[in-house]
């Protein structure tokens, strides 16, 4: 089945994606997270460093004490979700 997208929509998303911030709730963040990446599909590598390079500091030094390498998208999200 040949799939249409709508490139201009996915573009307005992923930079909509980019400026999600933590903003002190990380449900909330992720909330946006999700809602933005249902138009731009990423997943990985790729997903996991957006999300992690807008968290503070004291939630990463959390996640330090749990090994995160290697984890799917969906244990990461878990993941961060406890440290936050």
């Amino acid at each position: 089945m040949l799939r249409f997208e709508d490139q201009e929509a996915r573009e307005v998303a992923y930079t909509t994606l980019e400026n999600v911030l933590y903003k002190g709730e990380i449900r909330d963040m992720f909330t946006k997270t999700q809602t933005y990446n249902d138009n731009t599909q990423l997943t990985g590598a790729t997903l996991k460093k957006m999300i992690l390079d807008r968290l503070p500091m004291k939630i990463l030094e959390q996640m330090h004490t749990v090994n995160s390498m290697g984890k799917s998208d969906k244990e990461m999200i878990e993941i961060i979700s406890n440290a936050g």
